[in-house]
């Protein structure tokens, strides 16, 4: 279980984790540290359903992650 938490443990796999402005970043980032190509992405909203308030956010980051698969 330990090797699937340390940082890099999800090696270059394109990952972007999506929170509220607001929001507790600390274990966004160690999600997001989990790759090497991690990266934490802080929505200008508060709203806890970032995919309702900010959809066209969310579609960004998935085709950014799908463009570098």
């Amino acid at each position: 279980m330990r090797r699937t938490v340390r940082p890099g443990a999800w090696a270059d796999r394109p990952v972007v984790v999506i929170i509220p402005s607001g929001g507790p970043s600390a274990p966004a980032q160690r999600l997001a540290a989990l790759s090497t190509r991690g990266r934490l992405l802080v929505a200008p909203t508060t709203d806890h359903y970032v995919h309702a308030a900010r959809p066209d956010l969310v579609i960004a980051a998935i085709r950014d992650v799908a463009a570098s698969s």
